[in-house]
């Protein structure tokens, strides 16, 4: 339960492809968007529940024009978008 929270999320993922991967970039991003999310190093489950929880919100209130018909899910290409807006300066 206390587990390192990335690779606890990196599982979560690779097992039900649903679950979002933490990410500090993304963290980032989401915070540029209003949206503060706590740093954690020991997973914590309304932490990471909220992390989900904004991408997928976020995800749903996009228009489908962002995003081009692709293999990976939306969820995936949002979270990635969302990290490397959270890299920009």
């Amino acid at each position: 339960a206390r587990s390192d929270i990335r690779r606890l999320s990196a599982y979560l993922h690779f097992t039900h492809h649903t679950y979002a991967i933490w990410d500090e970039d993304t963290r980032s991003g989401l915070s540029k968007l209003g949206i503060e999310i706590p740093s954690i190093e020991k997973a914590d489950p309304f932490a990471y529940g909220a992390y989900i929880t904004s991408i997928e919100l976020l995800k749903d209130v996009a228009p489908f024009t962002c995003f081009l018909e692709h293999d990976v899910p939306r969820q995936r290409l949002f979270q990635a978008a969302l990290a490397a807006y959270g890299r920009e300066s």
